[in-house]
């Protein structure tokens, strides 16, 4: 019912509205009446605004019931009339009565009064929202139409077996010029004979309610009668108020061409368009794990990099690195080889077969060519040289890892002859030693995961201001086979043998997966909890497939908004930014905070902050270690939540270890703290936050 019964009543005394009013106000209703005394005053009222009813003497000097009725359905053809008369009904309004417009009421039976107008009054709303109801669905119809017409799937509507609309796309995939083509066509005729049996047994057993496969894989007829592999997708629907059949084609050749063409993406670097590391260590593994496998790979770096993103910018930089590649290629050009972006500055370079002296040999070559181009990034003309390691391998090593490990260390030896160098590697007793152990890391941690070894630990994140989430820090931990209880790995150990047998995707997915579970389960329990996560740079570099997976989870789990907050370390940042503006726009649709991690040393930090935009800032944690004693880090950190508080984001101190550093802290605009003098990282949430 209305809040508020706006009723007209026709009448040249205000009487009835009084009567009408006291009847309704009596039984708890709102009322607001107005008198008409001819047509101009009815009109008049109709224009102002919507009423909810009409009540009417039968007759005035100026306005007849009837007269009335012809106007009310003029203006607000929804309004239902009553008359009210202060006898039986003479002739003129039984006549009136019959036409079904109207009701009649008379003052001496109040109690049938009151009934009458309330039911003519809920019959008025009833009709509104049943015409606004109306209008949405017209609306959404011819939406819905719009957008059928312009889309890419081919879509056509059937009734009875026949086509009764087919979009442009439809047409074009079977090769017909217009509508009129496939008008009152079978359906049938866009298969091939064969399958002709199978889709009209589908389609009889579909219209019954039979048939539970909503789609059919046939051999789809053009109009010049060749066949083609398509998927064939049904659904209920109507179509100019007739119920339909519509069908939606999908051309599998196109589907597996489009299929192959997205895998390729999802392996190659986006700014080089050469393959990126997580393609290459899945390739490498493979590889050199074959029977009687040998080769070599070549790890380039580009000397010249940081000091061309120093001089020329973030920009500059990305197109030194993604013109070297194209250069590469060529240098390559009839040498069998796969070409990847490694790390930011570099790339690895796998040559089967290769022995030391064909390796040598390319090694030179490049390194030949690359110090005699001219780089023009944006009409500034630059030069580069390049460090090249070379690691071998035979079917005698039994993991990858180790290979990429040496050719890093000749490729460090090599930057340190000032670039322009190659280094073979060669290893001796200690270095085989070393590499024994982070292959052995590296097992323990494939394990750990299949085997949901791995545990996460909480650290709390407290807030300065007025933040009722209890905050916390998620961390990984690995026990160690064979170790004492609660003996975990080095954490850099563990994260740099994960970075290098290229792990640390599946870790990612492990972490979040888990905190996820975690989180749930204990929201069940009252607690307001908000995690902030890491992300690894290889989820960055290319968060899309990432972004799909937590969008599937996040649906499942149904995590409120402001629960989770995913976390980018600077650096990777400024090296992927394309990557983190992929991965927020994604976090951004499911209502996930973004932050950047050990922030604010860099020379550029704020502008990766301005190209990333994240809601929090966690502080460098060297920063906030000389915080207390260095007057030009207690600048910096001012300086930053003053930009912060700009912007609104809010601000976390990393590392916090002593009463000093958090004295300082309260008076830098820092909004929440964190590290081992607050609480050191435990298995358990049992932080109290209210102390």
């Amino acid at each position: 019912m209305a809040e508020n019964i706006r009723i007209i009543v026709i009448d040249d005394s205000s009487n009835h509205a009084v009567m009408v009013s006291n009847l309704l106000r009596n039984a708890g209703h709102a009322v607001q009446a107005e008198n008409a005394e001819d047509d101009e005053d009815l009109i008049e009222l109709l224009k102002r605004q919507q009423w909810e009813l009409v009540v009417a003497k039968p007759e005035l000097p100026f306005l007849t019931a009837q007269h009335a009725i012809e106007i009310v359905s003029k203006y607000q053809p929804e309004l239902p009339f009553v008359i009210i008369a202060d006898t039986e009904p003479a002739e003129q309004i039984n006549a009136l009565l019959a036409t079904g417009v109207c009701d009649l009421i008379t003052m001496d039976q109040t109690e049938h009064g009151l009934y009458t107008i309330l039911r003519a009054v809920q019959s008025t709303i009833t009709r509104r929202e049943l015409k606004l109801c109306r209008e949405q669905r017209d609306s959404l119809s011819h939406r819905a139409q719009i957008l059928v017409d312009h889309s890419k799937d081919a879509i056509a509507y059937i009734h009875e077996g026949m086509h009764v609309y087919a979009n442009e796309a439809y047409l074009e995939l079977f090769g017909y010029a217009d509508m009129s083509g496939v008008e009152g066509m079978p359906i049938m005729n866009m298969v091939s004979s064969d399958d002709r049996g199978t889709l009209k047994g589908y389609l009889r057993d579909y219209s019954k309610g039979k048939e539970q496969e909503s789609s059919l894989e046939l051999e789809g007829l053009n109009a010049d009668e060749t066949s083609f592999p398509m998927d064939m997708k049904f659904s209920q629907v109507s179509y100019d108020g007739e119920s339909c059949i519509q069908v939606i084609i999908e051309n599998r050749a196109n589907n597996e061409e489009l299929e192959r063409q997205l895998q390729d993406m999802s392996r190659r670097d986006l700014i080089t368009g050469v393959y990126n590391r997580q393609y290459f260590l899945e390739y490498f593994d493979e590889v050199s794990s074959s029977k009687g496998a040998t080769g070599s790979i070549l790890l380039i770096t580009a000397d010249n990099y940081d000091s061309t993103r120093e001089n020329l910018g973030i920009t500059a930089g990305d197109q030194l690195i993604a013109e070297l590649a194209q250069n590469l290629n060529q240098i390559l050009e009839g040498r069998a080889h796969l070409l990847a972006r490694y790390e930011t500055e570099q790339f690895v370079l796998i040559l089967e077969g290769a022995d030391k002296n064909v390796a040598e040999e390319v090694a030179q070559s490049i390194l030949d060519a690359v110090k005699d181009m001219i780089f023009d990034l944006d009409g500034k003309s630059a030069i580069t040289t390049c460090s090249i390691g070379i690691g071998l391998y035979d079917e005698t090593i039994d993991d990858h890892i180790e290979v990429i490990s040496r050719a890093e260390k000749a490729n460090r030896e090599a930057a340190e002859m000032k670039g322009n160098s190659l280094k073979l590697y060669i290893p001796d007793k200690e270095d085989m030693a070393v590499q024994e152990q982070v292959s052995a890391l590296a097992r323990d941690i494939k394990n750990s995961i299949v085997k949901n070894r791995l545990k996460l630990f909480f650290q709390p994140i407290i807030s300065l201001g007025e933040d009722s989430h209890e905050n916390y820090e998620i961390l990984l931990r690995m026990p160690l086979l064979g170790g004492k209880e609660n003996e975990y790995a080095d954490a850099a150990e563990f994260f740099n043998a994960a970075h290098n047998a290229g792990l640390t995707l599946a870790i990612d997915r492990w972490v979040v997966g888990h905190a996820i579970k975690s989180l749930t389960t204990n929201r069940r329990k009252g607690h307001q909890l908000r995690f902030f996560i890491k992300l690894s740079e290889a989820t960055v570099a290319d968060p899309e497939p990432f972004l799909v997976w937590l969008t599937a989870i996040e649906k499942a789990a149904k995590i409120r908004v402001g629960t989770l907050v995913f976390e980018v370390n600077e650096k990777d940042a400024s090296k992927n930014l394309m990557g983190v503006k992929k991965l927020k726009e994604g976090l951004d649709k499911m209502h996930i905070d973004f932050a950047l991690d050990q922030f604010g040393l860099a020379a550029d930090s704020i502008n990766v902050m301005r190209h990333c935009d994240p809601h929090y800032l966690k502080l460098d944690s060297d920063l906030i270690g000389r915080l207390a004693k260095e007057e030009e880090a207690k600048a910096r950190v001012l300086e930053i939540t003053s930009l912060a508080a700009q912007d609104e984001k809010l601000v976390i101190a990393n590392s916090v270890e002593d009463p000093h550093t958090l004295s300082v802290i309260y008076t830098s605009g820092i909004d929440y703290i964190l590290g081992y003098f607050i609480q050191a990282p435990s298995a358990t949430m049992d932080y109290d936050f209210s102390s």
